[in-house]
């Protein structure tokens, strides 16, 4: 067989792999100690025959087609099959003490209620991942197109004066903007302004001294890093070592250790200092919560925690990613006052061109049974797609994968088959 063959082969193979339904089989558990996977992503796109290669929906949301199992030689399996496999003879108890002992029992429908299997785990981590992936593809995808995509605002479902505005607006808020066009016009000259104060400036300038000019064609930082890094408000103890680690203010930057800090690390930092300095500045402006309902400003005021645009950090995550992507376009495309407004995009009078980002980057699901094991509902999106694709903001694909399901297992939450 020729080496042609031979791929194709082999790629046939591994797409009938991904394709088995894996949840609806009964495979056999592994009792096994707990152990360090690892995550294999194939470099090839596996489609059924006849099917367009493209983005599969393991790699594009960072979680692997393949994970290793424990032994002298090393063996990886189908993601789903490790999952039934492995995860399934692992439990752990709810309120984080050690592992209990494995019990064959457990796996017929008995399930003591302060115990937890790492399959629910996994299933929880899954559902985060993807929401994670999916919403910085769609900011991402936003923003380029603001940037370099000539958009023309005739037949634009909400008739805003701007469709690109409207682009930018969706990758900073969702779709809480401003509805109405003379409204929304207003709310973009507040972001502006806002983005031209100190408030953002100054944390930017930091953030572009320490790493941005160091590494000018990075890429996004990782949401699905940055959100529960500073999801938790409420513990004096992270909130305590994360001020510690990143300061709250710009007067801390010079005892800051950032030898070995990643660029999540420094989003984190600058993302901290923004809301400090945007909560001091609104402060003396005597707007307070009441004020900034309803508005862009509300992200300040904010206590939501979620994988979407709805947390409370999503705006200065996004803002970043528009901050470094102009700051990038700007190195192609010159602009004489890009200085004075550091996001030309913002301003009904900019011009797009051509520019290549880097690849958007949505990093990878965790697979460690060390890892905090968290057991909630599977995430559910609230946002509106149908009004998102309507107005131009997203594509059909992009709808679509939103509402896809990860597979049509028919599992309950401890992996067993559903008894009908």
């Amino acid at each position: 067989m020729s080496q042609v063959g031979a791929r194709e082969a082999e790629r046939l193979r591994l797409t009938r792999e991904y394709e088995t339904k894996w949840y609806l089989e009964n495979e056999n558990i592994n009792y096994v100690a707990l152990y360090q996977p690892r995550g294999k992503w194939s470099r090839m796109h596996l489609r059924p025959p006849g099917v367009p290669n493209g983005p599969d929906l393991w790699a594009e949301n960072g979680i692997p087609h393949r994970v290793s199992v424990p032994g002298h030689t090393e063996e990886y399996i189908p993601f789903q099959r490790w999952m039934m496999r492995i995860c399934r003879g692992w439990w752990q108890r709810v309120d984080g003490g050690n592992p209990a002992p494995h019990n064959p029992d457990l796996f017929d429908g008995i399930n003591d209620q302060d115990h937890v299997n790492f399959f629910r785990v996994m299933e929880h981590r899954i559902s985060v991942q993807r929401a994670h992936a999916k919403f910085t593809r769609w900011a991402d995808s936003a923003q380029r197109r603001a940037l370099t995509t000539e958009i023309a605002d005739e037949g634009r479902a909400m008739g805003h004066a701007n469709a690109r505005r409207e682009l930018v607006a969706f990758s900073l808020m969702g779709l809480t903007y401003k509805e109405d066009p003379n409204e929304f016009n207003n709310e973009m000259t507040e972001i502006a302004r806002f983005v031209n104060s100190p408030a953002v400036r100054e944390p930017f300038k930091e953030y572009w001294e320490d790493y941005l000019l160091l590494h000018q064609d990075t890429g996004n930082a990782r949401w699905n890093t940055i959100q529960p890094a500073l999801v938790d408000r409420t513990s004096p103890q992270i909130t305590k070592i994360r001020k510690a680690v990143y300061g709250e203010t710009m007067e801390e930057r010079d005892r800051l250790q950032k030898k070995h800090w990643s660029h999540e690390d420094h989003a984190i930092r600058f993302i901290i200092t923004l809301y400090k300095l945007g909560e001091n500045q609104f402060t003396e402006a005597g707007i307070d919560a009441v004020d900034a309902r309803d508005t862009w400003r509300s992200y300040f005021f904010s206590y939501v925690g979620s994988p979407d645009f709805h947390d409370r950090h999503w705006f200065g995550f996004s803002l970043l990613n528009l901050l470094m992507k102009s700051w990038q376009y700007n190195l192609v495309n010159p602009y004489r006052e890009y200085s004075l407004c550091l996001i030309p995009a913002l301003y009904n009078g900019f011009r797009p061109r051509t520019c290549q980002f880097p690849a958007v980057e949505v990093g990878r699901i965790d697979l460690s049974p060390y890892t905090r094991w968290v057991w909630q509902p599977d995430y559910r999106s609230t946002i509106d797609s149908t009004v998102a694709m309507s107005r131009g903001l997203i594509s059909v694909d992009q709808k679509t994968e939103l509402e896809e399901e990860e597979s049509d297992r028919g599992l309950l939450d401890d992996g067993h088959s559903r008894r009908t």
